[in-house]
């Protein structure tokens, strides 16, 4: 999960990226951002372009972006996950 696409989305910011590793858990394409093919500048350049001709599908998508983040990844939610998980490893290892 990249932490750079989550704070910029958290801010409200239109993300850019592409959709490997776990960055597809935040970045859904033309829903809360757009993606582009990775190694392929094309693809990015045509993401960019979108941006300048189309400024009210980057600010609805930097709004959808924000709004995932914050109901999806919320400190307390993040909280809870990690003591499960701990939680389940001292239980396996005792």
């Amino acid at each position: 999960l990249s932490r750079m696409m989550q704070e910029g989305m958290a801010m409200g910011l239109l993300v850019i990226g592409t959709t490997t590793g776990g960055s597809g858990e935040l970045l859904a394409h033309e829903e809360t951002g757009l993606a582009f093919e990775a190694s392929n500048p094309g693809s990015l350049a045509q993401q960019l372009i979108r941006v300048v001709e189309e400024p009210a599908l980057a600010a609805r998508l930097a709004a959808a972006g924000q709004a995932r983040v914050r109901e999806a990844f919320r400190i307390d939610q993040t909280i809870s996950k990690i003591e499960a998980y701990l939680q389940t490893v001292l239980e396996h290892n005792a």
